[in-house]
């Protein structure tokens, strides 16, 4: 597509009107899920869920099928974040933060029990993410449910050499990985965050396996010196004089 004949304005007003095609459509899309899975048609097609045929048929991302279920079942249960949706005010990335917490605070109670979030609860957080960026939302769900909506740590397998790590660091953490980096010099400030991590597990393996092997030197040694003392004083038991008996023991100390 070759726009470079289209004055500026024009420009902009075109990628405006697509960018609301694009929510109006991303809504479609999201019933369209729920009618799929409603009649679990993604089990005709060999599929073991909805999720499953989102990535094989519709050829989303991983990322990308999740975003979208979630926003499907949260449009399910509230049909008003529909015009959020579709004016932008209510992006896919805020609106799976917030099914996580409903997920997450929602079943957290002082005794226990399961309890769940009220519809009317949910739809003032929902307010409180309109026109936010993904980083400000998850602030203010932050402030409304502490450490509760910290993701939990997750770990993907890409393959026999390789996983996905991703967990939250709090600062205390953070400035520990910038003073490392700090002491390795020049070479610590080309490092990325995997690379520092790797350099710290090295450290931190030959330091542990030089203490391990420190204390079974000690107790080996010990355990020879047990050994020696034991054996002369069976020596000692079967005719060794007094004298000779107090020397042995004085030269093993």
């Amino acid at each position: 597509m070759n726009l470079t004949h289209l004055q500026d304005q024009e420009l902009l007003d075109n990628i405006k009107i697509l960018a609301q095609t694009e929510r109006t459509t991303l809504t479609k899309i999201l019933h369209h899920l729920r009618e799929i899975d409603r009649r679990r048609l993604y089990s005709d097609l060999g599929c073991a869920s909805l999720f499953d045929y989102a990535v094989k048929h519709l050829q989303y991302s991983e990322g990308q099928a999740g975003r979208r279920i979630q926003a499907m079942r949260l449009l399910k249960e509230i049909p008003e974040i529909e015009a959020k949706i579709e004016s932008g005010a209510l992006t896919l990335s805020n609106i799976c933060q917030a099914q996580s917490f409903f997920r997450d605070v929602g079943h957290t109670t002082e005794d226990g029990r399961p309890k769940i979030l009220a519809k009317d609860d949910k739809v003032k957080i929902l307010g409180l993410l309109e026109n936010k960026t993904a980083r400000d939302a998850t602030k203010e769900l932050l402030a409304i449910g502490g450490d509760a909506v910290i993701p939990k740590e997750r770990e993907r397998i890409l393959d026999d050499e390789h996983s996905e790590v991703r967990f939250v660091m709090d600062q205390g953490l953070r400035e520990k990985l910038e003073e490392v980096r700090s002491l390795l010099g020049p070479e610590g400030a080309l490092m990325g965050l995997a690379d520092l991590v790797a350099r710290l597990a090295d450290v931190g393996v030959a330091a542990l396996r030089a203490k391990k092997l420190g204390k079974q030197r000690s107790e080996q040694s010990e355990s020879g010196a047990d050994s020696h003392v034991r054996r002369v004083t069976r020596t000692a038991d079967v005719g060794l004089t007094p004298t000779i008996k107090s020397s042995l023991y004085l030269t093993r100390t």
